[in-house]
């Protein structure tokens, strides 16, 4: 049940029954050669989508810009601060809270706003003490880790990940990119401090990933382990309440 495709009165009776929603949140930046832009947003906002269709969760709108201000060297990439993105989280919990939502479970893609949500969560909980929120990378859960391993090795690196690509490409078939192989992304061991230092660290913007391996098959399979693993989470989570 997605919120932009809903009338008010249809929200009103889903408030009458339960009171959580998804919001996923992604970023807007550069994936190395051959991913998407939109990647980590694509890969949030279709996930949450298919949890959503699965249990009957509302889908509030995705959060699309993230925080990706070490990729700002990387022509078309977006991002907000962390005090905007702190802004945008609290304002997004806002107008839903006033109607009467209480648990909003965000399903993130970019492992860059993992950091401000939990600063975010600190002002939402001081405004708001009988709402509660829960931060999800779908990337970081144990089933999408052993599977990533199986299929990616060593080449599923950290940015810019087959896995990542393989997903998008899935979701997206007729975006997909054709890769190309290309020399290993090893990790630097230099400290990077802004955008500048990972663009001489990380040329193409790849980090460890070996983007060849990526391939929209793979990316169905974990596509489904993925909403497998959200959906018990989130079930979980909202039995405590």
């Amino acid at each position: 049940m997605l919120l932009k495709f809903s009338t008010w009165s249809e929200i009103e009776t889903y408030l009458g029954k339960r009171q959580d929603v998804f919001i996923p949140i992604g970023a807007t930046e550069q994936h190395g050669p051959f991913g998407l832009i939109g990647t980590d947003a694509i890969c949030a906002e279709g996930i949450a989508t298919a949890v959503g269709e699965r249990d009957g969760v509302l889908v509030a709108p995705s959060i699309q810009v993230g925080m990706s201000l070490h990729h700002m060297k990387f022509p078309g990439s977006m991002s907000l601060t962390p005090q905007s993105l702190i802004g945008l989280t609290l304002e997004w919990v806002d107008s839903l809270a006033a109607h009467g939502f209480n648990q909003f479970h965000f399903v993130n893609g970019h492992g860059g706003n993992i950091a401000t949500l939990g600063a975010a969560f600190s002002e939402v909980y001081l405004k708001h003490p009988n709402v509660r929120c829960l931060t999800t990378s779908w990337y970081e859960l144990p089933p999408l880790q052993a599977a990533t391993a199986q299929y990616f090795g060593d080449g599923e690196g950290y940015h810019g990940t087959p896995s990542e690509l393989s997903v998008s490409f899935f979701l997206y078939p007729e975006q997909r990119r054709e890769t190309q192989p290309l020399d290993d992304s090893p990790l630097v061991d230099d400290q990077l401090y802004s955008a500048a230092d990972f663009r001489r660290c990380y040329p193409d913007g790849r980090i460890g990933a070996n983007q060849h391996l990526a391939d929209p098959k793979i990316g169905e399979k974990l596509f489904g382990i993925a909403v497998d693993a959200v959906l018990e989470r989130h079930r979980k989570w909202t039995e405590l309440k």
